[in-house]
């Protein structure tokens, strides 16, 4: 049965030199030696009369792709009884093949429409690379909006991987627009680097806010008594507000409509609160001011 010793593995250029001794206790036998890279091929071994080892010469170029970083190398020789012997020497022979670095760098959308608030944006990294890499990530806004990004990023060999960034998007006018740009670089060749650029516009929302001028009144029976209350638009566009008023106590108001007003802008409207023609001396009643979600009130108090 041959044996196997000494086997040994060692960069020459771009190249990698592989050699072992084999011997076989049957003088005169004929063996074949063979080394096998991890991830790789199986490459048959010349003698070398000269240093009496078997040797083989590697090109790195005809393995970078296959797999980059540390591959263990290991032996099987044969002789002419097919008597198989392999060695991997602990996993000690190895080759260290320079890493590279290629890959897919993708935004889950370049253009987003977003409502004041914070909000996230969903990346993805293909690594096609032929070792696990590391990216950094920078990003750059025109409007300062993007507040958070990963500073690095790993993805495993022929593996993927999503990240997000935080945007940020202020309570400015609806339609403002951020342009944005995204740019991962690939640690292993650092000379490899993509972008997604976009853009996020402002969505609207709408909201506002009610308030009430006097919170009381007074009136003589079959009288109105006017009051002042105003609608704030407190959202991001110019909104339509849809109004009203009601009355406890079976009095009777006048005041119903709608207005249009613009981002940040109020709008006071009058109203009259009828004093019931019955109503009694210090009688009272509310009115309720409405618009939307919100309302304010006033009481109304019948006079002597």
């Amino acid at each position: 049965m041959p044996g196997l010793s000494n086997g040994t593995a060692e960069r020459v250029s771009d190249n990698f030199v592989i050699n072992v001794t084999a011997a076989d206790i049957n003088a005169g036998d004929s063996i074949t030696v063979n080394a096998t890279i991890q991830y790789g091929s199986t490459y048959a071994m010349a003698f070398d009369g000269v240093t009496g080892n078997y040797t083989v010469t590697v090109s790195q170029a005809s393995i970078q792709s296959e797999r980059g970083g540390t591959r263990v190398v290991t032996f099987e020789t044969t002789d002419l009884h097919q008597t198989p012997t392999n060695e991997n020497f602990a996993d000690a022979v190895t080759i260290d093949v320079d890493k590279t670095s290629s890959f897919t760098f993708t935004s889950s959308s370049n253009a987003v429409t977003l409502a004041p608030g914070v909000h996230t944006l969903s990346f993805n990294i293909e690594n096609d690379g032929n070792f696990a890499d590391t990216f950094l990530i920078t990003n750059s806004s025109v409007n300062s909006w993007i507040t958070s990004t990963p500073l690095m990023v790993s993805v495993g060999y022929d593996s993927d991987e999503d990240f997000t960034i935080t945007v940020t998007v202020p309570h400015v006018a609806e339609g403002t627009i951020d342009s944005w740009t995204v740019t991962a670089v690939a640690q292993n060749d650092n000379s490899q680097s993509d972008e997604e650029a976009g853009t996020t516009t402002v969505g609207s929302i709408s909201s506002h806010t009610v308030t009430g001028g006097a919170a009381t009144g007074s009136g003589d029976p079959g009288t109105s008594v006017k009051y002042y209350f105003t609608i704030t638009n407190t959202g991001n566009a110019e909104d339509t507000f849809v109004y009203s008023t009601s009355s406890t106590g079976g009095w009777t108001t006048a005041g119903s409509g709608s207005v249009v007003i613009a981002m940040g802008n109020s709008q006071t409207i009058e109203v009259s609160h009828n004093v019931g023609n019955l109503a009694e001396a210090s009688d009272t009643a509310t009115i309720t001011f409405e618009a939307g979600s919100e309302s304010a009130s006033s009481v109304t108090t019948a006079n002597q």
